[in-house]
């Protein structure tokens, strides 16, 4: 078969486009940056998740190319010839980006890289295309939980009755996933419902429902942080697995895309899960509060329990955040010391992960003032030869300790969290329960 000579760049995006890295509105220099980016590594190709559903999108990530025009990406069934190729693009002299591929049949297949229009494999990445689930139904029979749900939900627990909320997006796709979406200290689970913009997004994909615990006291226990629960031992990450087992008791969810994110003290309970519930979280998110030395110290004790897995990990942090500071600049800081910043607590994710080599510049714009969409960032960086290969990422803005003003910011100004609700989305969705760690399904799930 001869291979095609069309040029399919609409289908392939730039690092820029990729990741929806839009230009800061203004960048404040309050200090020094982090070291310079160092040079790129060896190339890499990925698809977005190991196994996926008949029909579902293909996703590939291609890294630290060479910079030819002619350089191609194909799939593959597994075993295939070179020369037998299915669809295919060029990267069109891009190093870095990602290629979306129609859906396949159920079967083993191959993301292949080939350099200068060739037939002689450079890189390659397998994965599988698992059967769409049928006649399972999604909801428990007699069950409390139903589709267009948004309300509230208990359990009882040692130290009281404890809260959340829960959103079920009308027309929920068949196997959802889960997102557990955790407020800050003082703040509930109506701050975080009505500021991480979760809700909105799941309303618009269908692809996963949304829970809002609520913390003891306004306070959850992240090993290192907040307030009263913290104080007097509450055992939220308990509290919380907990609550996802009651979830998946009322809902056929996928049981191995269950993520957690949270802002400020949420940021702190989503690392400790992160590695405190391996089967029960795929990958973490967290805004405003960094992975401390405690934390780093706690995860490498853990690294020994039943299920086990590295953990994905998308820092968001304020450059100016006076609460949890990002790096040595912040003259004084509420939470911990200045040691414990966020900068170093980007790095901690990548020893805990046992990431090798440098990290790659996903985007810069340390030194412009351009300006689209209102959104502000200064850089993002990721560790991506990672145990596991799981990849360490990091967002740093020009904002402060929450998400006030253009942090969030959607196009005029309006939808305060729109994007970096996409952006976390999209990270979490590469991402599952390894399958060699044994996760909860309920037996009605099956029936």
């Amino acid at each position: 078969m001869k291979k095609k000579s069309l040029l399919k760049k609409s289908f392939i995006l730039s690092t820029i486009t990729l990741f929806l890295l839009l230009p800061s509105a203004a960048v404040l220099a309050l200090g020094p940056e982090p070291p310079p980016p160092p040079p790129s590594g060896s190339p890499r190709l990925e698809t977005g998740r190991n196994v996926y559903l008949e029909g579902e999108r293909i996703v590939v990530y291609f890294a630290n190319l060479p910079g030819g025009q002619k350089n191609w990406i194909s799939i593959y069934p597994a075993g295939a010839d070179n020369h037998d190729y299915g669809e295919w693009f060029y990267t069109d002299g891009e190093s870095n980006g990602i290629m979306y591929f129609q859906g396949l049949d159920v079967g083993s297949y191959e993301a292949r890289l080939f350099y200068n229009d060739s037939y002689s494999l450079e890189q390659k990445a397998a994965f599988t295309v698992e059967p769409m689930a049928t006649g399972a139904p999604v909801f428990a029979p007699d069950g409390n939980l139903y589709e267009g749900m948004n309300a509230g939900c208990s359990i009882q627990r040692p130290e009281g009755k404890r809260i959340f909320d829960v959103y079920i997006p009308p027309e929920i796709v068949e196997r959802p996933a889960l997102i557990v979406d955790i407020h800050s200290l003082y703040a509930n689970k109506e701050t975080q419902k009505g500021s991480s913009g979760m809700r909105a997004l799941a309303q618009a994909t269908k692809g996963f429902i949304v829970a809002w615990p609520q913390g003891f006291n306004d306070s959850f226990n992240g090993g290192t942080c907040c307030g009263y629960a913290k104080d007097n031992g509450i055992n939220d990450v308990a509290f919380i697995t907990e609550m996802i087992d009651y979830i998946k008791d009322n809902v056929r969810i996928d049981a191995r895309k269950i993520y957690a994110m949270g802002f400020s003290n949420g940021g702190a309970m989503s690392h400790y899960l992160g590695y405190r519930a391996p089967a029960h979280i795929a990958a973490i998110s967290a805004n405003s509060f960094a992975f401390d030395q405690w934390l780093k110290n706690n995860a490498l004790n853990h690294k020994g329990d039943s299920g086990y897995h590295p953990v994905p990990f998308l820092g968001i942090h304020g450059y100016n955040d006076q609460v949890n500071c990002w790096n040595d600049v912040c003259a004084t800081t509420i939470i911990g010391s200045q040691s414990n910043g966020g900068y170093r607590g980007w790095h901690r994710w990548a020893e805990v992960n046992e990431c090798t080599g440098e990290y790659t510049v996903l985007a810069d714009n340390s030194d412009s003032t351009r300006s689209q969409d209102h959104l502000d960032y200064k850089w993002i960086r990721a560790y991506q030869d990672c145990a596991g290969g799981v990849e360490v990422r990091q967002i740093l803005n020009s904002q402060g300790h929450g998400f006030e003003g253009p942090l969030m910011g959607g196009k005029d100004g309006v939808a305060s969290q729109s994007d970096y609700a996409r952006r976390i989305w999209e990270f979490f969705s590469r991402w599952t329960i390894p399958v060699t760690t044994e996760v909860y399904e309920p037996s009605w799930w099956n029936e």
